[in-house]
């Protein structure tokens, strides 16, 4: 098998029947992660028995409109839905609080993405070492701090340490164990309320988990600032229909093998060896440039031939 599949991206259509169907699904089922140029989610080779060190594999899948929203996250549902009223200005750690550019949906309504940074500085910071297992207690003479009972600042270094960025956050604690260390935990305002910071070794029981914690030395974390804004571009599916089509729609006149390549992808998959054959090279160069669908249909292109439309991803393995 393949250690490593690089991914081509374009696409292309043929005037084949049908025109409603699915992208492919977020495999992360999270909305704030980083385009890159690998894949774990298709082949990686010939499945015909043919042995090659490189090649790509063609699908011509028809479109349904929600396969095109973003996976909305608990954690930031609440701070989208207040910026479909009107811009939210918003401070964070970590990455960004939702991707930019990509289409979500509440109530019926399709709304259009734009998260904008803004601003960024540094705060004083602590590094933060801590542990937990499951089944494990605190040492009979260690004094345990009660979670509740600590100041603001400490429990918001915790629960960045354990349950990550606000905007990405999973409430849920931790069941079998969890190791964080020389994490950045910041103290904005300073820590001279701190029952953590300058006390060495700490226990803290947080929902009947005993924690090991230590605040170490002075650092800096990072502190952005965003503009989160959604603009409504479909009151319902048919509108937005229109406008994706609006958008990114891109008419094709494709050769006869060219047409004959689509219309085994949109039968199933196409699949052949690189150097690509002069057909698929065509299809390469007509779309190269053309705008590509937002995130999930990431490496995707909407296109019509003969009035038909398809959503095509064109993959590419490398053994």
């Amino acid at each position: 098998m393949p250690s490593r599949r690089a991914v081509l991206a374009f696409g292309g259509t043929a005037a084949l029947t049908g025109c409603l169907g699915t992208l492919p699904d977020d495999p992360a089922g999270r909305t704030d992660e980083p385009r890159t140029d690998e894949t774990t989610g298709h082949e990686a080779g010939p499945t015909d028995g043919t042995e090659c060190q490189s090649g790509t594999v063609v699908r011509a899948r028809e479109f349904a409109p929600d396969a095109l929203t973003a996976a909305v996250h608990d954690a930031v549902e609440p701070l989208l839905r207040e910026a479909t009223d009107d811009p939210v200005e918003v401070t964070a750690y970590g990455g960004d609080p939702f991707r930019d550019g990509v289409y979500v949906r509440f109530d019926g309504t399709y709304y259009r993405t734009s998260v904008t940074g803004t601003d960024a500085e540094s705060v004083p910071a602590r590094l933060l070492a801590l542990d937990w297992e499951r089944g494990r207690e605190a040492p009979a003479d260690a004094g345990v701090l009660a979670y509740d009972d600590l100041p603001e600042s400490d429990r918001e270094a915790l629960r960045l340490a354990v349950h990550g960025p606000e905007y990405e956050r999973d409430e849920g604690l931790p069941t079998e164990g969890t190791s964080v260390s020389e994490f950045p935990a910041p103290y904005p305002d300073g820590a001279e309320d701190s029952e953590l910071v300058g006390a060495g070794e700490t226990w803290v029981r947080w929902d009947g988990r005993d924690y090991r914690v230590e605040l170490g030395a002075e650092t800096t974390a990072t502190r952005r600032s965003y503009r989160v804004a959604l603009e409504a571009v479909g009151a319902d599916e048919g509108a937005f229909r229109e406008h994706v089509a609006a958008e990114f729609l891109l008419e094709l006149d494709p050769s006869e093998a060219e047409r004959e390549l689509l219309a085994e992808a949109a039968d199933g998959k196409y699949e052949e060896c690189e150097p690509a054959s002069d057909a698929l090279g065509a299809l390469r160069s007509r779309l190269d440039g053309d705008a590509e669908l937002p995130h999930p249909a990431d490496r995707s292109w909407y296109v019509a031939v003969d009035g038909d439309r398809r959503v095509v991803e064109v993959t590419g393995w490398v053994v």
